[in-house]
C-alpha cells in the first residue's frame, strides 16, 4: 500500500518539478532579483521558460516594474513579443503597470505596439483604459510607425538591446555577471 502512495504522491507532484524551473526565474523577475536570475539562466533555465499560465519572466519583471530584470532578459535574448495563455505581453504588463521607462524599452527591443490579447485589447487600448499619458504617448507614436509600410519605418540607431534571436554579447553577459544584486 505504501508504494502506490509513493508512486501516487509523485505522479501528482511531477508537473509541478517539471515547471519548478521556470517559476523559480519568474519569481526572481518578479521580484527583481539579479543574482537569481542570472544563476537560472547559467544553470541552462531557458530565457523563455514558462510557467503553467504561460507567463515568462520578462513578463513578470516588466509588470513589476523591475527595470534592471527587464535589462537582463532582454541581454539574454528574451522573446519581447511573447504571450501568455490569454494573449497578453511583456509590453501589455508594462502598460497596465503603468511604468513608461519599461515600456521605452521593450518598444525599443522590438515590441510590438499593435499585438492584441485573446478579449481583443492592444497594448495601446489598454494605456487608453489606465490613464497614463506618457505611455499612451509612446504608444501612440510606435504604432503609427508600426503601421507604415516597411520602406517608411525609421530605422533603429545602434540599439543596444539585441533583438530575441540573438545570443547575449560577451560585454553585456560580463556587465550581467558584475551586477551586485
Amino acid at each position: 500500500m505504501w508504494c502506490f502512495c509513493l508512486l501516487w504522491m509523485a505522479l501528482i507532484s511531477w508537473p509541478a518539478q517539471a515547471e519548478e524551473p521556470a517559476l523559480e526565474l519568474f519569481t526572481a523577475a518578479s521580484q527583481g532579483r539579479i543574482s537569481q536570475i542570472q544563476t537560472a539562466l547559467a544553470q541552462g533555465v531557458d530565457v523563455d521558460a514558462r510557467t503553467a499560465s504561460g507567463r515568462t519572466a520578462l513578463m513578470a519583471s516588466a509588470f513589476f516594474g523591475n527595470e534592471k530584470s527587464v535589462r537582463l532578459l532582454l541581454s539574454y535574448g528574451a522573446n519581447v513579443n511573447a504571450a501568455d495563455n490569454r494573449g497578453i505581453t511583456p509590453l501589455m504588463d508594462a502598460v497596465v503597470g503603468g511604468w513608461p521607462e519599461i515600456v521605452k524599452l521593450l518598444l525599443a527591443a522590438g515590441a510590438e505596439p499593435n499585438a492584441k490579447d485573446k478579449a481583443g485589447q492592444s497594448a495601446l487600448d489598454k494605456a487608453r483604459q489606465t490613464g497614463h499619458p506618457q505611455i499612451l504617448n509612446l504608444l501612440t507614436q510606435a504604432a503609427s510607425s508600426s503601421s507604415k509600410p516597411d520602406n517608411e519605418t525609421p530605422q533603429p540607431s545602434g540599439n543596444p538591446i539585441p533583438s530575441s534571436d540573438q545570443e547575449p554579447s560577451p560585454a553585456s553577459q560580463e556587465v550581467a555577471t558584475q551586477s551586485p544584486n
